[in-house]
């Protein structure tokens, strides 16, 4: 009697408490769940369930009894991101059981999803120092900055002392109460189009495998290239992701959300991606980073291509087949003999992030 008597815990609210939603890849995040019971006395079992692409520290779920003098419990563990992308931590499971179990269970999901962005972590400290050397030894030979404007909209910013009185646009003035103008592109600016072969993917593990590295490399690249005024554009084949190549204050952002969300959905080749950006290819003449992994199938595609271009050849072999992998790049440099252009072989096994930015960049 007693037991029909006594509910089962019920009223059950979970505050999930997460230190970032914004991280690297490596970066740990501590997560938190605050449970409160208001009613009933029983089991309460509470479950977060992260992404696979997380590895956990500590316990995701617990077990507990509740009664009147135990309303309150809470979930602590770590999160550390193995892959770059956005990802979302779903609603938490909550279970409750009756402790004599005279009512059925209850099942619920509760509180709400949490986004998390994991950006690449190229050792962008290392990057950026590499970038001084790159400049004092070597500097990276820019076109004007400063010729004539073209109809090319680049974006809208605060005035400054010189501005023309013609570029005011008034409307984003009388909108923001600041003084604003309209900014164009300059001729003579240089431009790189980062093209990325996103059917690397398919080699290695979900967390390792050469489009990881790719997008680490093109993050770099773009970083570095709009630091110094260029123009930068993206091209994420397999998605058929074209981003218009600018070298606007917000663009970074831009390519960095591109570059969160490539992944290998569609059957493209290189060429057809070339034939895809074509207008954008005649309209910038850039010179093109194309980041893959050579196969003798590949390289039959990178044939047919012409223009400025440097080929990045991303090799993960030596890491997952030591002693086969040693071949395998044999083999890949004599692929690259038969091309017309540049091409440099990444060996991630060999080669850090850094090493691979200064080739990259001394030779485009």
């Amino acid at each position: 009697m007693l037991g029909l008597i006594l509910e089962p815990p019920k009223d059950v609210t979970v505050e999930r408490e997460i230190e970032k939603t914004r991280t690297r890849v490596g970066e740990r995040i501590n997560v938190t769940l605050k449970v409160k019971v208001r009613k009933g006395i029983g089991i309460v079992l509470v479950r977060d369930n992260p992404p696979a692409s997380f590895k956990v520290e500590g316990k995701t779920s617990t077990t507990t009894f509740v009664h009147p003098f135990k309303r309150k419990f809470e979930i602590s563990y770590t999160l550390v991101p193995l892959k770059r992308g956005e990802f979302e931590l779903p609603k938490v499971e909550v279970f409750c059981i009756h402790f004599l179990k005279f009512y059925p269970m209850s099942y619920f999901l509760t509180g709400e999803p949490i986004k998390i962005a994991v950006v690449p972590s190229p050792g962008i400290g290392r990057v950026v120092r590499a970038k001084k050397v790159l400049t004092k030894k070597s500097p990276v030979m820019l076109y004007s900055l400063t010729g004539a404007l073209t109809t090319d909209f680049k974006e809208i910013r605060e005035y400054v002392y010189g501005d023309a009185f013609k570029f005011i646009n008034w409307k984003a003035t009388a909108r923001t109460g600041k003084l604003l103008v309209n900014e164009f592109e300059r001729e003579g600016k240089r431009s790189i189009m980062i093209f990325l072969d996103s059917r690397m993917e398919n080699l290695g593990s979900h967390v390792d495998n050469p489009l990881e590295y790719a997008v680490d490399l093109a993050y770099a690249l773009a970083t570095f290239y709009l630091s110094k005024g260029n123009n930068v554009g993206l091209y994420v084949i397999g998605q058929e992701k074209l981003v218009t190549p600018s070298s606007s204050s917000a663009h970074r952002e831009t390519i960095l959300k591109a570059l969160l969300g490539a992944e290998y959905k569609v059957e493209e080749t290189i060429n057809e991606a070339f034939s895809k950006a074509s207008q954008v290819l005649m309209r910038y003449a850039p010179t093109i980073i194309l980041i893959t992994n050579v196969t003798e199938e590949i390289i039959e595609e990178l044939k047919k291509i012409k223009g400025n271009v440097v080929l990045v050849d991303i090799s993960l072999y030596k890491k997952i087949m030591p002693n086969e992998g040693i071949l395998v790049n044999l083999k890949k440099k004599s692929l690259h003999s038969e091309l017309k252009f540049p091409a440099i072989l990444w060996d991630v096994s060999k080669h850090d992030i850094r090493q691979a930015f200064l080739k990259v960049v001394m030779t485009a």
